[in-house]
């Protein structure tokens, strides 16, 4: 069998990290305040959008720039699932594990670096559409001998699309401490 893996909000918590890196992209780049706070969601481009509707295309693309750029510095923001870790290490010398994302490939490299994922026998960064049916095609996977960690019902939904049995896919939540 092989483990597919998704990143953010399966394998990684990478919200407040986002979060931070667009916060000062925004203030970086129009030197104002950025008044939302951190609510352990993840903040995507579409929300910038939807929460600053008065941001010019070319704003907007700045911001994505530069936080893209600033991202590196909050990787002490990333929290690994160790719950998934220690069980997929578990199976390291039989299954093969992927990681399948639809996240930027160099915020993907930084992450992986970062928290040392050299087991993986590889990384997908999918460009367009259902990264599962694309995952599936780049490799020339059998749809059947995969197994999913995801954590996006959306996402799930694709994996169904592309193939993978219903009983193969194991939804995965990130758990947050409180204080």
């Amino acid at each position: 069998m092989i483990f597919v893996l998704d990143m953010d909000g399966t394998l990684i918590d990478s919200n407040e990290a986002n979060f931070l890196s667009y916060k000062d992209a925004y203030e970086s780049i129009l030197k104002e305040n950025f008044t939302l706070e951190y609510n352990h969601l993840r903040f995507t481009f579409k929300d910038l959008k939807k929460y600053f509707p008065h941001l010019t295309p070319k704003q907007k693309q700045q911001i994505k720039e530069e936080k893209t750029r600033l991202y590196a510095q909050y990787l002490s923001y990333t929290k690994i699932n160790q719950n998934l870790l220690n069980h997929i290490l578990k199976f390291i010398k039989t299954h093969k594990i992927f990681l399948c994302t639809n996240a930027a490939k160099q915020r993907v490299e930084m992450i992986v670096k970062y928290h040392h994922l050299d087991f993986l026998s590889g990384i997908y960064c999918n460009e367009s559409d259902n990264k599962f049916l694309n995952f599936l095609k780049h490799y020339n996977f059998d749809a059947k001998d995969i197994i999913v960690f995801e954590n996006d019902d959306s996402q799930i939904s694709c994996a169904l699309q592309a193939g993978v049995l219903k009983q193969n896919i194991i939804k995965i939540g990130m758990c947050h401490e409180t204080t």
